[in-house]
């Protein structure tokens, strides 16, 4: 059987102004890590775009530059042999939540402009109208709170950011209760914070759609890094 071992929470520095490793750096990590793929989870909220989108810049250049760390990781993937395939991490106005969005595509970001302004409950009927995959991300970390369970497809249920205490016993408690379906990723944004944290899908990925779909069969396993710890950042 073909197994897809794969990141699924990845920043650029291209994209994350909080991201310090550029696309062309991490790929080659991850590919040298043994990853299979990478999913890209740049930020997408308000605060990317406040100099851009609302100073006047038209949204389809904005969009473009925004992509600049997904096509950076992309055009990495295929000279090293790594899959990278698209995400994203969004936040809403109006409170600190990050969430993960798997299937969404360019096309759906460029005709509805300036999704962090719809919230989570439109987000969410959106997302299930379209059958993508909607996870919180870190639920537990200081300044969030959790979001209406009945909004979700997902929690993640770890997450390996060296440098947040995301609380991942009491995320996977969240995410069991209330019957979601769990995922796990690095939160990569500096070189010591691969991990080895992803899933393992149990069969072969080649697109976001595929992503979405093994989700929602079941057809993974989460990858825990036995090697984690949380730290505080000096």
């Amino acid at each position: 059987m073909i197994k897809t071992y794969t990141e699924m929470h990845l920043h650029t520095a291209e994209t994350s102004t909080c991201g310090t490793v550029s696309a062309i750096e991490s790929i080659p990590l991850y590919k040298e890590y043994g990853y299979d793929a990478v999913i890209i989870t740049d930020h997408f909220n308000r605060d990317y775009f406040f100099d851009y989108y609302y100073s006047g810049k038209p949204w389809e250049k904005c969009v473009e530059e925004w992509f600049n760390g997904f096509y950076t990781a992309q055009k990495a993937g295929k000279e090293c042999g790594l899959k990278v395939l698209f995400g994203m991490e969004i936040r809403f106005d109006g409170n600190c939540n990050d969430y993960l969005v798997y299937g969404i595509t360019k096309e759906d970001i460029l005709k509805d402009p300036c999704m962090w302004e719809w919230g989570e409950e439109k987000f969410s009927a959106y997302i299930k109208e379209k059958g993508y995959f909607f996870a919180q991300a870190h639920p537990f970390r200081d300044r969030m709170v959790r979001c209406d369970p009945k909004l979700l497809t997902g929690v993640e249920v770890f997450n390996a950011h060296l440098y947040h205490n995301s609380r991942n016993d009491l995320a996977s408690e969240f995410c069991f209760e209330n019957k979601l379906i769990p995922i796990a990723g690095s939160d990569f944004h500096h070189p010591n914070t691969l991990r080895g944290c992803g899933l393992l899908f149990l069969g072969e990925i080649n697109s976001s759609a595929d992503v979405v779909r093994m989700l929602f069969e079941g057809r993974y396993q989460l990858v825990i890094p036995g090697n984690y710890k949380y730290t505080k950042k000096k």
